[in-house]
């Protein structure tokens, strides 16, 4: 009778403890790493004393336990922990987690003891062998191997894979509350209202579902990789609480969700993967759950509190995933490992050599933290944009610009009517300003406060989510006022003689009177009747819209598209002759940037009416293609069919705005003096040495600031040209 009776306590015990562990079937842990008993094999952390061989002693005991957990064998931890937090859970009101060691209730009542004593042992302030009840044999603590006592003899070591330490900023958040989409306020809408697969188990006490470790792992189930309580290929425990608007529909968008490219991580099982591609891998391709955020790539290194957004790798470097976290070589992501067409790495690792890169690496800087997905919605303070005083925001970053949820592969059409952002566009999804185009001409137009926000960090791609609907409303959110607001524009180094970015809302402002057409359609400003424009390359046309990256982008054919980094100034996709104002020598190379859309050979050829004057409407009174004369410098007889040339040719910038966006002048024509940026004549001391008697472009006397081409050009100059 009396063994019944122990057999019946030792068989409610198992029950007991069988329930409270996730309702998972206790499964054999021998030889796990939760197996810390004597082996003479060489696990990586073990007793050392031979006469340590029972299993379950490490955490539970049938006397003396502690009311922590059932049986517990473990001293409770005492932290404090630095908790994870991010803009984004800010910004939705979405609970931000508890210590850990605050208790909700007594005993099994108490929600976050499924975190703590998981903590007992992964935080590293308690000895793997400091137990309440020792056993028999032991006076003093068990001796363990594969630790170094770095922090705490016998405690898990930093190097440790299952090491957590006191820092869960880098770790998904845990101790805190789930509030599925649906509960009301607080409530993310990405969140499931609960989780689609009930191995997933949350705790819930009164009204509250808490997330705690015991909701992934099971410290007793081996059969998946890292004690998970279900299988993660294809991210579907992730998926099992998250559901990304845009990346995880019926039909998902995003080339990050449906890519087919060949990639396959082990999911922590012998032979197994987490997919077999990026679009089955899914959530494990860019994040990672604990240790996120880490500066290279080895998946043990502690991260100094960088786990926001539990990005596998710091920042960029989730991108360009060079390594994965499992140390695997990846062609598939951005890195210099990548596709030729998929390396984004190397294009903006050229600005260590030429500044001419959106330098997302940080060189020289220190961007590390400082990129918040909804950095923009609490806008500028004391008159400063977004930047803050100072500049000291100043950063770029992939996540600026791309939104990895939503983001299509489809690159931009060139020449289109409409330059719209729509799905399938790698820009598709992400946040950015609205302008206030003024309808009179040359006003700093008036920028408003970002839009997309909190959408733009959920991925969301619904008509409410407001994401851009123009590349160039991506662009604006820097290289606009509205990210120095009333402080100064921030430095630039890539442009000779330019030392701040210019502002390009006020360049691109629809009330000029010229302007490239980015910010709208500018039919007519240069010539009347519009139609007769017939100086355009190919499928370009007077209806054409531009993208800000027409200009801006790669000099490598084979590289991705897009304004990531070139070997030429001003991240320019094709030298810009002349941009300093040097003027002379020979004609325009018809390579240059300004004869990817126009034909070289309608301003290059040479001859006094060849073409007509028409096809650039810069005509004399004898309809002559003055363009072509300038080009030329053409000296000798009138009606020479191939005049005699000067090797003091102008180049455009002679006579044209070299920040080539928008002028408050017709036909983008800039007067000496007009400033750096614009002037072609602010290099030099004020002049441009390469042209005769070393005059300049075209003084401000000659014409008033009103310029228009057509009816009252005076194109007098001061050096002996048209006196």
């Amino acid at each position: 009778m009396k063994r019944y009776a122990l057999y019946s306590i030792v068989l409610l015990i198992g029950t007991m403890m069988t329930a409270w562990v996730a309702g998972a079937a206790v499964s054999n842990m021998k030889d796990t790493k939760h197996d810390l008993s004597y082996r003479e094999t060489d696990p990586p952390i073990h007793a050392s004393a031979f006469n340590a061989n029972e299993i379950c002693v490490f955490c539970h005991t049938p006397h003396s336990a502690t009311k922590d957990a059932p049986l517990w064998n473990r001293s409770d931890v005492s932290g404090p922990y630095t908790l994870y937090s991010s803009d984004v859970m800010d910004e939705l009101g979405y609970p931000s987690p508890d210590q850990p060691t605050t208790k909700l209730g007594a005993g099994s009542a108490d929600v976050h003891v499924k975190t703590r004593i998981c903590l007992s042992c992964h935080d590293g302030t308690i000895a793997l062998g400091n137990l309440v009840n020792l056993p028999s044999g032991f006076s003093s603590d068990i001796m363990m191997s594969g630790t170094d006592g770095a922090t705490l003899q016998y405690a898990m070591p930093e190097t440790a894979e299952g090491y957590i330490g006191l820092d869960l900023s880098d770790d998904h958040p845990v101790a805190v509350e789930y509030r599925g989409s649906g509960s009301g306020a607080g409530e993310d809408p990405e969140l499931k209202n609960s989780p689609s697969d009930p191995r997933i188990n949350l705790y819930t006490s009164g009204a509250a579902d808490y997330v705690e470790c015991t909701s992934c792992h099971d410290p007793h189930k081996k059969v998946n990789g890292n004690f998970l309580v279900m299988p993660n290929t294809g991210s579907a425990l992730c998926i099992g609480c998250h559901s990304k608007t845009g990346y995880e529909p019926t039909v998902p968008t995003s080339i990050h969700a449906n890519s087919g490219q060949l990639y396959s991580p082990t999911d922590g099982t012998p032979a197994g993967t987490l997919g077999t591609s990026v679009g089955t891998v899914k959530c494990m391709t860019c994040h990672f759950p604990h240790k996120s955020g880490v500066a290279a790539t080895t998946p043990t290194e502690p991260n100094p509190a960088s786990g926001r957004y539990l990005l596998s790798f710091r920042e960029d470097q989730t991108c360009f995933n060079n390594t994965n976290r499992w140390n695997e070589p990846v062609t598939v992501c951005h890195g210099t490992s990548a596709f030729a067409t998929k390396n984004i790495e190397t294009q903006v690792g050229k600005w260590a050599t030429t500044r001419s890169a959106h330098n997302v690496e940080a060189i020289g800087q220190n961007y590390v933290g400082k990129h918040k997905a909804l950095e923009h919605v609490t806008g500028g303070t004391n008159g400063y944009g977004w930047l803050g005083a100072g500049n000291t925001n100043w950063h770029v970053e992939c996540s600026d610009c791309h939104n990895a949820h939503t983001a299509g592969n489809t690159a931009r059409t060139v020449a289109a009517v409409s330059n719209q952002v729509s799905a399938g566009s790698p820009l598709y999804g992400t946040g950015g300003i609205t302008v206030n185009f003024s309808v009179s001409n040359w006003p700093t137009p008036i920028t408003s406060a970002f839009f997309g926000s909190p959408f733009e960090a959920l991925g969301l791609t619904t008509s409410s989510s407001m994401p851009v609907t123009y590349e160039y409303q991506i662009c604006m959110k820097c290289h606009s006022s509205f990210a120095w607001g009333a402080g100064t524009p921030p430095g630039i180094s890539d442009l000779n003689g330019i030392t701040n970015m210019t502002d390009q809302a006020l360049e691109f402002n629809t009330g000029n009177l010229s302007y490239h057409s980015v910010t709208g359609l500018n039919p007519g400003r240069f010539l009347t009747p519009a139609a007769s424009w017939n100086n355009l390359y190919g499928s370009w046309a007077n209806n054409s819209q531009m993208y800000c990256s027409d200009c801006h982008g790669t000099d490598d054919a084979s590289a991705p598209v897009g304004p990531h980094g070139s070997l030429n100034a001003g991240m320019l996709v094709a030298a810009f002759s002349d941009t300093y104002g040097t003027g002379g020598g020979a004609a325009q190379n018809s390579n240059d940037l300004c004869f990817r859309c126009h034909a070289a050979s309608v301003y290059l050829t040479p001859g006094l009416n060849t073409p007509a004057n028409g096809s650039t409407g810069f005509a004399s009174t004898g309809n002559i293609n003055l363009h072509t004369q300038h080009a030329y410098r053409a000296q000798g007889q009138a009606n020479t069919v191939t005049p005699i040339t000067s090797p003091l040719a102008y180049k455009c910038v002679n006579c044209h705005t070299r920040a080539s966006h928008g002028w408050k002048r017709r036909a983008l024509v800039v007067f000496n003096g007009d400033g750096a940026g614009y002037s072609s004549a602010y290099e030099a001391g004020g002049q441009n040495t390469g042209l005769i008697n070393s005059g300049s472009s075209i003084p401000a006397s000659a014409a008033n600031n009103q310029y228009n081409a057509a009816i009252n050009g005076n194109c007098t100059t001061t050096a002996g040209c048209h006196n």
